[in-house]
């Protein structure tokens, strides 16, 4: 299974922990970054714990928009056997 070709209902997680990192290096805590991006303060926390659902995408990219940073500096995503799951360039024939 180790080479098994990603499918695209394969499970996935997200890690959204480097967001706390970006939010620690432009020194905005979560409590200030919340009513920018639309949120609370418990709600940031969790993100940046990976528990619950995480941002809504428009939270998402305004946490992107105010931390200075492109969306796919803040999160890492993983398939269900732990590999990354980062896109791949489709060849079109």
């Amino acid at each position: 299974m180790g080479n098994r070709t990603p499918q695209p209902d394969d499970g996935l997680e997200f890690d959204f922990s480097k967001l706390r990192i970006r939010r620690r290096v432009v020194e905005i805590t979560q409590r200030g970054l919340a009513p920018l991006v639309g949120a609370n303060a418990n709600a940031i926390l969790d993100w940046e714990k990976n528990r619950g659902e995480g941002p809504y995408l428009k939270q998402f990219v305004r946490a992107a928009r105010v931390l200075g940073t492109p969306l796919n500096e803040l999160f890492d995503v993983f398939d269900r056997d732990g590999r990354d799951a980062k896109p791949r360039k489709v060849h079109r024939g």
